[in-house]
């Protein structure tokens, strides 16, 4: 049935959702039971490849390597001024870019060895008042 105008299509349209109410449920069950599992796998594989570029973006962008020692193997994001930081980046990687960045602008990069030597220092209270690994190891 053809309509004249888009308002008298949409009032047709409005109307026979109404109408058809479990038929269209019916039809949406069905489609998840048969597509959802393949579509979500789509969708997982999309995101985790987004995370990991927007990871690597931001590694790049604190100079992507180890301020301890050096290397560019299994690096972490270390706020500095743990009383600055607003939350974790990397299971907050979702959020925007730009407020990532803004939240990367108080961090280091360090290695897992270096962030657990470096966590373990300040636990001591031997790396008081420095404001990063790079002084605590001078």
């Amino acid at each position: 049935m053809a309509h004249k105008d888009a308002e008298t299509r949409r009032e047709y349209q409005r109307r026979w959702r109404l109408k058809n109410r479990e038929k269209i449920k019916e039809y949406q069950n069905e489609w998840y039971d048969n597509q959802a599992p393949q579509y979500r796998e789509k969708l997982t594989e999309k995101k985790r490849i987004e995370r990991r570029e927007k990871k690597q973006k931001l590694r790049e962008y604190l100079g992507g390597k180890c301020v301890g020692c050096g290397t560019t193997h299994n690096l972490q994001f270390d706020h500095i001024d743990r009383s600055q930081k607003s939350f974790t980046i990397s299971t907050n990687i979702e959020k925007p870019y730009e407020l990532l960045l803004l939240e990367v602008e108080k961090c280091q990069l360090l290695c897992h060895k270096c962030h657990v030597d470096w966590l373990s220092c300040c636990a001591a209270g031997c790396c008081r008042g420095l404001t990063s690994h790079q002084s605590a190891m001078a």
